[in-house]
């Protein structure tokens, strides 16, 4: 109990001091939360709840935005304005909540971590706030690529076939995947081929958790955003380091066993070997289900896992504990219904529209800051559809330095658009 209580004291010390920065530099602690987000996963026990290094610089941010709002500062109102249909939809939650009579207070979670967009989207205004961000997150997949190497070097993996950070292997493979192609498009331009081992690097820790979620995530990412932006000369030497890649997987026996493994099915609990996508396809099952239940509020935000034990077969091959969705999309039309599923389709329906505007002006001016400001969104929203992300800080943290960047762009004058900025590249 005395440790217990000498955390509870340090942990309320580094919050008041986080307070205190916060409140005489925002935009510090947001880039120092951006390179700290894998440690959300370090949590540390207080009381029956539990906090983690990230989880403080969140509060700390939170309150001093709660500061700014109460001074009427028009940023950090317009910030909060441009996630209206976020917070419209965790008041469908909660709405959702007395009409089901149910609760679930993980869901101050959901707020929690959206706030690291709000803050992000208020915060970041010039170009170089933009760049520094992503570096940010750069340093913070570096992080997490450390952690599992670490463990690696000293004989204890993290897990017994697969690279994982301080997060579980999908999520470690979503924010180094993110760190790879934000680090490729600062050096999308760059002549010197040596620069582009750090990108090539956390890549290839990427792959190493073998998810096949993240090399999907990295081709969102290059269709979308990094085949307009790299040299023509980069992209040949991109794809020669892929090809040299599948040589190694193909020809080194230690790495094409493991690859083949992870495509073989896996015995569960039961005793019944299933693959990924067998267990997805049981979840997108009962999630199709659980919705005509209660289309309108879902069944209650966090409540998916113990209604899919209503399926013997899911059940059985998890001992009871039940599965989530695997599917951020389908979590949300399913605990939240038809009202929480349109209001979050609302807010990613910003995005769509200025999307195309801001990367054209990335790939006309060369301007790395707004590649790797845009080239992390593609990652998280395809990771998005194979993972629960939505109290991930990573995931928001990407979203909301998307934002913040067609902020950036709406505002600078239109002369912009004729103005090149070759001498921006690296």
């Amino acid at each position: 109990m005395s440790d217990l209580v000498v955390l509870g004291a340090l942990g309320a010390a580094c919050a008041a001091w986080g307070c205190v920065i916060a409140l005489a530099k925002p935009r510090l602690v947001l880039y120092l939360l951006f390179a700290l987000v894998p440690t959300q996963f370090l949590f540390v026990p207080v009381s029956n709840f539990f906090l983690s290094p990230a989880d403080l610089l969140v509060v700390a941010s939170i309150l001093s935005l709660l500061v700014r709002l109460a001074a009427l500062k028009r940023g950090s109102w317009s910030a909060v304005r441009r996630h209206r249909y976020l917070l419209l939809m965790v008041g469908a939650y909660l709405a959702g909540f007395v009409a089901l009579g149910v609760f679930s207070r993980t869901l101050i979670r959901l707020p929690l971590a959206m706030v690291v967009s709000v803050i992000a989207c208020e915060q970041l205004r010039t170009r170089r706030h933009l760049m520094r961000a992503a570096t940010a997150l750069v340093a913070a997949g570096a992080l997490d690529a450390a952690y599992g190497l670490y463990y690696i070097a000293r004989g204890t993996p993290l897990h017994p076939t697969r690279f994982q950070g301080m997060s579980s292997v999908n999520y470690a493979a979503m924010l180094i995947m993110t760190a790879a192609a934000i680090a490729l498009a600062q050096l999308a331009w760059v002549r010197r081929p040596f620069r582009l081992f750090r990108p090539g690097a956390l890549a290839a820790v990427a792959l190493a958790t073998l998810s096949q979620m993240g090399v999907l995530a990295f081709l969102g990412a290059w269709i979308t955003v990094l085949r307009r932006v790299v040299s023509r000369l980069n992209r040949a030497r991109i794809a020669a380091a892929v090809v040299a890649i599948l040589v190694v997987a193909v020809a080194a026996s230690p790495v094409r066993e493991r690859v083949l493994n992870r495509l073989e099915r896996q015995v569960e609990a039961d005793g019944v070997a299933r693959s990924s996508s067998d267990i997805r396809w049981m979840l997108l099952q009962a999630s199709w289900g659980a919705f005509w239940e209660s289309p309108m509020f879902g069944l209650g935000y966090f409540g998916f896992a113990e209604y899919s034990n209503r399926n013997p077969e899911i059940r059985r091959s998890t001992a009871g504990t039940g599965y989530p969705t695997h599917n951020s999309y389908v979590e949300v039309i399913v605990e939240g219904g038809a009202i929480a599923f349109m209001l979050f389709l609302a807010h990613w329906a910003q995005y769509l529209r200025q999307w195309p505007r801001a990367v054209r002006r990335a790939a006309h001016q060369r301007d790395p800051a707004l590649a790797a400001a845009l080239v992390g969104f593609p990652v998280v929203m395809v990771s998005a559809a194979f993972a629960n992300v939505l109290m991930v800080y990573s995931f928001w943290a990407v979203c909301g330095l998307a934002m913040a960047c067609f902020n950036v762009v709406a505002s600078e004058p239109g002369s912009e658009l004729c103005r090149g900025s070759s001498d921006r590249a690296t």
